[in-house]
């Protein structure tokens, strides 16, 4: 599915829309080739679609997670901020209001 002609004119890059699974720092589809609809909770408009993953891409993406969470809850909290903060800054310049006016 093509990315929805309403919410391509609220983004600054529509390139930035993924319709994939991100699993243990890649984009990836599901083998079986199944997808699932996203709509729009405020106008109910079909937006795109994720993949249904198989078995073994689940279990991939929870080992990475598991993983990766070891070595988060070895920060200190001031640390955790830290990171937290700067995804949001990088965020803001094209950050909007929601939803939009």
């Amino acid at each position: 599915m093509k990315l929805s002609k309403t919410l391509s004119a609220r983004l600054d890059d529509p390139r930035l829309f993924r319709q994939y699974a991100y699993v243990n720092g890649k984009w990836t589809h599901g083998e079986g080739g199944r997808e699932e609809a996203v709509f729009d909770p405020a106008t109910g408009e079909a937006i795109g679609h994720i993949p249904w993953l198989e078995a073994h891409q689940i279990r991939e993406a929870v080992d990475a997670a598991e993983a990766a969470f070891v070595h988060w809850r070895a920060l200190r909290a001031d640390e955790r901020c830290e990171r937290l903060l700067a995804g949001t800054t990088c965020s803001r310049p094209t950050a909007r209001t929601w939803p939009p006016s």
